[in-house]
């Protein structure tokens, strides 16, 4: 899988981990992919470069998001984390 789709996960209000393997190839990780979901953490795997807006907006528990020093992120488009707990990204 190299990306989740847009709205993938929206509204899963059971949806409070996700994992991903140490070599995912994951790239994108789409518009409003969680948003509304119930995810408190996130570990965004090294080969991602993109976040969608809205991604993970709307996760009222989304405390921490935690990144690979060796990270590929390019972009994070507006208000991937709109209304989350976090402090800073």
């Amino acid at each position: 899988m190299i990306q989740i789709q847009e709205n993938a996960f929206w509204r899963c209000k059971s949806l409070t981990i996700v994992d991903f393997h140490e070599k995912a190839k994951l790239k994108e990780i789409g518009k409003g992919a969680f948003a509304y979901s119930a995810i408190r953490s996130f570990q965004i795997p090294r080969n991602v470069q993109r976040i969608g807006s809205y991604a993970f907006g709307h996760c009222s528990e989304l405390q921490i998001i935690e990144k690979d020093e060796k990270s590929e992120l390019k972009f994070v488009e507006d208000d991937a984390f709109e209304d989350t707990k976090l402090e800073m990204f």
